[in-house]
């Protein structure tokens, strides 16, 4: 001990006793604290919008709003007023996450509330934000029947496909788009 080839008192991490290459976090402002790491994974931060549960306006409403009310602010109003004060937890791909309407915003966490490993609480307008993606790729819209069947070009003409499956086998249909959407 205190050889030559040992750290000086100074350097040191610990004592004679101590692990030396573990260092105590002496940052006031998160020593001891468990903040846990930022909850980032679109995917389900998608899955949480994409939730009716914990909303007095439902997805359709939502959408149907948008598609008229074009002023953003507007929009976000009617997001924040949309959640309930409900802590609520679903099933996105087998991984448990959940949600709970804030003053500020609406706060997104992975795995069960009183165990989970990851949170974020993001703004209205982050939530308005994401939502208008959704609606803009086409993933918020609740799908109802035909008129939201896959497309395909056939001879130049648009058929909509239908799949069916028949003792472990799909067979794919195409007919005319005519035949399943309204016109306008």
């Amino acid at each position: 001990m205190d050889g030559a080839d040992e750290q000086p008192p100074a350097q040191r991490g610990g004592t004679d006793l101590e692990r030396p290459d573990l260092q105590l976090n002496d940052d006031e402002e998160n020593a001891g604290s468990d903040v846990l790491p930022a909850f980032l994974d679109i995917h389900l931060m998608e899955a949480i919008l994409l939730d009716d549960k914990s909303r007095t306006a439902k997805r359709q409403d939502i959408f149907n709003y948008f598609q008229t009310e074009k002023d953003f602010s507007k929009r976000t109003d009617f997001i924040k007023k949309a959640y309930q004060d409900v802590w609520t937890e679903v099933l996105a791909d087998d991984v448990r996450v959940g949600y709970h309407k804030q003053e500020d915003g609406l706060l997104m966490w992975e795995g069960s509330y009183l165990s989970r490993t990851s949170e974020s609480v993001f703004s209205w307008g982050v939530v308005t934000e994401m939502t208008e993606s959704l609606i803009e790729r086409g993933e918020y819209k609740i799908k109802l029947g035909l008129q939201n069947a896959p497309v395909m070009r056939v001879g130049g003409h648009k058929k909509v496909i239908s799949y069916f499956l028949r003792n472990g086998v799909v067979s794919v249909t195409p007919f005319p788009v005519s035949a399943v959407l309204p016109r306008g």
